[in-house]
């Protein structure tokens, strides 16, 4: 185990937020996991399950009202959190501040570089993109379990909006320590895109279908929904000018389903907890780009029609 004095921060205390306090944890690298309300104390205990691999560990939580600096943060909330996620943190925040996105979907990084204008250079707001099958629950002692269900990767890179050079922080060596399969990539926005496309022609099916992601391919005319989804998908890429063909991305989808399939998406998860999904910053980020250049998405419009009649919690 290597060690750090880096301090980082991580707000947003779902799946995510408590798998990477628990690798930070493992790695002995002081972290602090935020919450929005007040916790009624300052440590607490939680189980992280790997396969067969159970181990407990201490997190240090504050609350978002508490937490007075901030130089390292790992933003992961839902898309339609960030607004007020930022806003809530944004006085701990400095000019040398360092912000790492993982949000499902796209739209976030515009919208935090937009929120930090004259409070964090942008060029230190990372967007990325998270691959990892996670989901909490109780043990038999009542203890919060972190149920690490499926290995994935964790890709960084630059702030394309704010500049073209791709210069990766020293501050990553602490995530690669992780092992989450952290990298750094200079085609973050391609990367992004492709993600978006992925999650797009899965995640609104499984909850839909309420299935898992493998059950998808268990019917011919899911498995012909998906490939119309890619094909849309691929067509609003060949205008905006991004190389990701449909064939290469139907192959993808279906590569991620079959390394996938026991997992519950997070809009399933979602859906069976009537908590708002990410419909928006997925395939409404999808068809948003669709009408602002001509292109149709008649597939995209069902499935977020769909999504959206649902009766949510707007949490």
């Amino acid at each position: 185990m290597i060690s750090t004095t880096r301090q980082w921060t991580i707000l947003g205390n779902g799946a995510i937020g408590h798998l990477l306090a628990c690798r930070f944890a493992h790695h002995k690298i002081p972290t602090i996991l935020l919450s929005r309300s007040k916790p009624s104390i300052p440590t607490y205990q939680v189980s992280y399950q790997s396969k067969d691999e159970v181990q407990p560990y201490f997190l240090d939580v504050q609350s978002v009202a508490d937490c007075k600096v901030v130089d390292h943060l790992i933003l992961a909330v839902k898309a339609h959190q960030v607004e007020k996620a930022i806003n809530d943190i944004k006085s701990a925040l400095k000019p040398t501040s360092k912000i790492f996105l993982l949000q499902n979907g796209m739209g976030t990084l515009e919208k935090v570089t937009e929120l930090l204008t004259d409070v964090v250079d942008p060029r230190q707001i990372y967007p990325g993109t998270n691959t990892h099958g996670v989901y909490l629950s109780k043990n038999v002692t009542g203890m919060l379990q972190v149920v690490h269900a499926g290995f994935g990767n964790i890709v960084l890179g630059s702030n394309y909006l704010a500049t073209t050079e791709h210069n990766q922080p020293d501050c990553i060596e602490d995530l690669k320590l992780l092992t989450l399969g952290v990298s750094w990539v200079n085609d973050i926005e391609r990367r992004l895109w492709l993600k978006l496309a992925i999650n797009s022609a899965i995640n609104p099916l499984t909850a839909i279908n309420h299935c898992l992601n493998g059950e998808l391919l268990h019917s011919d005319s899911l498995k012909q929904q998906i490939e119309s989804l890619c094909i849309e998908s691929s067509n609003l890429f060949n205008q905006i000018g991004i190389d990701i063909q449909k064939e290469q991305l139907i192959a993808e989808v279906f590569d991620v389903i079959v390394k996938t399939a026991d997992n519950q998406s997070s809009m399933l998860q979602d859906t069976i907890s009537e908590k708002r999904t990410e419909i928006e910053a997925i395939t409404g980020y999808l068809l948003k780009k669709a009408k602002e250049l001509g292109v149709s998405m008649p597939e995209h419009r069902k499935v977020y029609e769909r999504i959206d009649s649902m009766k949510i919690k707007n949490i």
